[in-house]
């Protein structure tokens, strides 16, 4: 069964020395991956990478970490970026109060109006949360009526069902694998299987056995096995609906048969 990694960082340094073999790899087992932008800088790399490979596809935007890169410019650029092809998706923007908590009010603008760019496109968000829970949710409810997804998540059920309530999807990734994977066990067992995306977020968080190490998208199986076993089904039902919620959430073509 073919996977989806509904996020990846292959443009990432990380995959400098060998991506192309990388990409030659993951062509023989990923029926589709979505590759993340962070700033502007990433759009014409992103175009290049999905021209080159079918079964990439991308998301364009400015992450919380950039905002020094938002301005009107920006926004014209990542509006301009929406209409391109294979672009599926806004992101990866959100929140991330960690590094500079003096930036919130920029980035709860700039996430605002990133946002609306995707209702205007009618294209999902894909959204980043560290430290910025009450904030996110806060804006998300004064933006209803947008899809998407709370990437990397990794927040309990009472967090899941605010997301879950607003129509958004919960994207699951490597951390579910680790020993201690915190609250996030519960909400992947609590959350409807209808409305979880596997992910990786690589070349990050790499699930266990290869924890400390480069993650990669075909390592989406991992999470799907654990998951299974929170939930007492087989990996191939969470892989088969995990790519049903993707297809349906990004728009992306059927799988071949």
């Amino acid at each position: 069964m073919r996977l989806i990694d509904s996020h990846a960082h292959l443009l990432s340094a990380a995959f400098d020395d060998d991506r192309a073999a990388v990409m030659a790899a993951l062509s023989e087992n990923m029926e589709a991956v979505v590759e993340c932008a962070s700033a502007p800088e990433d759009f014409p790399r992103i175009r290049e990478l999905t021209q080159a490979w079918p079964f990439l596809y991308g998301a364009v935007g400015v992450h919380p970490e950039e905002i020094s890169h938002w301005d009107a410019a920006a926004a014209e650029t990542v509006a301009a970026a929406l209409a391109g092809e294979r672009i599926v998706a806004v992101g990866e923007v959100g929140l991330d109060y960690h590094w500079a908590p003096e930036t919130a009010a920029r980035q709860k603008e700039a996430l605002a109006a990133q946002i609306e760019l995707a209702r205007q496109a009618d294209k999902p968000v894909i959204l980043h949360n560290r430290e910025a829970t009450a904030d996110l949710y806060d804006l998300l409810r004064a933006h209803r009526g947008v899809r998407g997804v709370v990437h990397c998540f990794s927040d309990g059920v009472e967090v899941a069902r605010q997301a879950l309530d607003l129509g958004y999807y919960i994207g699951i990734g490597g951390v579910l694998t680790f020993k201690k994977p915190g609250p996030v066990r519960e909400a992947a067992a609590y959350a409807p299987l209808e409305r979880i995306l596997l992910e990786t977020d690589c070349p990050y968080l790499a699930p266990a056995p290869h924890r400390g190490k480069r993650n990669r998208p075909d390592f989406v199986r991992y999470t799907a096995a654990v998951l299974a076993e929170i939930r007492g089904i087989s990996a191939e039902e969470v892989i088969r609906t995990a790519n049903a919620n993707a297809r349906r959430l990004f728009g992306l073509p059927m799988a071949e048969e």
